[in-house]
This record gives structure tokens, sequence and C-alpha cells, in this order.
């Protein structure tokens, strides 16, 4: 929207935001999954044990001792529509990603990233400062 609407956007806020992932990312290790169904499986649970597992790449202290029927319920509720388009979303993620197609985005800029983010890594952030 900045790229497209300049004189309407006058600040932006990134957090946490991939947009500066590459298609090598992943092959050079720069995510604690190994590939992108792992990642998919993680991202999209539909079990109480997945759910926890994405709880704890999610929360820096994620909360313990949460009974298998609320995440369930969480799971039926949030995670249960449109699983196959989402899954192939995260497969596409990196396809044909390059820093050097992202637009040069002029207006100021604020990036908040979490220091032990391990969704997408504090590389991202920094990679995304250099770009200025």
């Amino acid at each position: 929207m900045a790229m497209q609407f300049p004189d309407v956007v006058e600040r932006l806020v990134l957090c946490c935001a991939g947009v500066c992932l590459e298609e090598k990312d992943m092959e050079n290790g720069l995510f604690r999954v190994s590939d992108l169904e792992e990642a998919a499986n993680i991202l999209l649970p539909q079990t109480p044990g997945r759910l926890r597992e994405l709880m704890r790449f999610s929360f820096v202290k994620p909360a313990r001792g949460v009974p298998s029927c609320f995440l369930s319920d969480f799971i039926d509720v949030m995670c249960s529509d449109y699983i196959e388009e989402k899954r192939e979303l995260i497969h596409n993620i990196l396809t044909g990603r390059k820093l050097s197609n992202l637009p040069k985005i002029k207006q100021p800029t604020l990036i908040v990233w979490g220091e032990q983010d391990q969704i997408f890594p504090l590389e991202l952030g920094h990679r995304l400062k250099r770009l200025e």
C-alpha cells in the first residue's frame, strides 16, 4: 500500500514481517525447520501436540499445562478451515523470492522485531534495515 498510495501512507510500521525472505534462506539453514513441509505441519496444527509445538515457536515463554481439550477446541475453531489453501501458500512463500524484487519504500518506517523470534529470525529485520 505504501508503494501504491504514497500520498496516503505517511509512515509505516513493519512488525516481524518476513517480506525479505529469499528462496535460498531455507537451504542456507536460516530457519529452525528443515523444509517447508515441516513448517506447514507446525504452522497448521491439527493435533494438540502440534499446537504445543507451534506455541513453543511462537512464544518466548509458552504457557504450560494447557489441557488438550482446550487445544483441540482452538484447532477446531481456528485451524480447520482452508487447510490445503494455507498449505499451498506456505509452500509457495519462498518461490522466486529475491531481495532485489522488493519495492523501495520511501516513507519513514519503524521496524519492530523480537530478538528471539523463531518464525522470522532477527536477521530478516536487519535485512530490512539495510534496505533503507
